[in-house]
């Protein structure tokens, strides 16, 4: 079997992650976790997303930590999306204001700091394809609202550009970019945004993924894990990798399959006896002397997750090698 290692992903296309549980579950498959931060940007965390931005990891950095947008890469992956709207003037009309609010209902509905593209907006907003969030109640100045076709094709393109600069992989909780990154031809993103027609074909998710996703919400007691005792596990890696490589090796056996919901049916039968190999994994380790992480009280069937995971599963982008 080969070795696993833990690869930091980037987190995109938000500032602020929401949900705690989602939040630990991903630390616990990808060792670390960043997101896009515009430099002199105050961050205001939940109370309880806090603490991961201050505990340190194996790494010596937050476990939640920060990336800046700010890199020629950037530029050059931001610069191919102007580029494609400047040679498409007549298909404009399908990212206006107008447009926006009619096909989303709101025409403030995706907001993007300046600085995270920063050229990139003027451009824009000279087209009239950028324009103010009037809802915003701090610092409106700093912020303009896209159509959210648009909005995702940019941090899409900034995250990949970020991601394969920095050796990591990119994650995030949105099926509509998580869709739109797994199309590694520029060309054909662009050419569906324009045209907003359907975005390209979604490769299969990465079965390794979906099936450590599922583990985690019905093995482990998320909820009794603090930031430092996820930095703790992370510290004590090898029981952690070890069965995560085990996880690879356990869906090794199936077919691309790129329907998110089969893929979960397959793998439920999978979940019960993943969660008789953790409890021989963990036998000995820090997991097992520092506290139970499995709670019979708190254990969720796979088939109940598996429903569950349809709207907060981890979407997971292997930009380089890794889960």
């Amino acid at each position: 079997m080969d070795a696993y290692k833990l690869r930091p992903a980037l987190y995109y296309p938000y500032i602020h992650v929401r949900d705690e549980r989602w939040l630990k579950s991903t630390l616990l498959t990808v060792g670390s976790v960043r997101r896009i931060v515009p430099e002199d940007f105050e961050v205001h965390d939940l109370d309880e997303i806090r603490p991961y931005a201050e505990v340190t990891g194996p790494d010596d950095h937050p476990l939640l930590d920060i990336e800046h947008p700010h890199s020629y890469e950037v530029y050059i992956a931001q610069k191919e999306i102007s580029d494609a709207i400047g040679s498409h003037e007549p298909l404009l009309r399908n990212l206006t204001r107008e447009t926006a609010a009619r096909e989303f209902e709101s025409d403030q509905s995706f907001q993007i700091h300046r600085a995270k593209a920063f050229e990139l907006i003027g451009f824009l907003e000279e087209r009239e394809l950028a324009w103010p969030c009037e809802r915003r109640v701090t610092h409106p100045e700093d912020w303009v609202c896209v159509h959210p076709v648009l909005g995702e094709a940019i941090m899409t393109q900034t995250a990949i550009a970020i991601a394969e600069t920095k050796g990591l992989d990119a994650v995030t909780t949105s099926w509509r970019v998580h869709r739109a990154t797994s199309s590694t031809a520029t060309g054909a993103l662009m050419r569906s945004i324009l045209e907003a027609a359907e975005a390209p074909k979604d490769e299969a998710p990465d079965p390794a993924a979906t099936l450590s996703q599922m583990v985690m919400e019905t093995t482990f007691d998320l909820d009794a894990l603090s930031a430092s005792d996820i930095a703790s596990i992370l510290r004590d890696s090898p029981p952690l990798t070890d069965f995560l490589a085990r996880l690879r090796g356990m869906t090794e056996d199936l077919p691309p399959i790129a329907d998110d919901a089969e893929l979960r049916r397959r793998l439920t039968p999978k979940v019960a006896e993943v969660r008789d190999e953790w409890e021989r994994w963990k036998r000995g380790t820090w997991w097992d002397a520092a506290r139970s992480l499995t709670d019979v009280a708190n254990y969720r069937s796979p088939e109940a997750v598996s429903t569950l995971l349809g709207a907060s599963s981890i979407a997971l982008v292997g930009v380089g090698t890794g889960l």
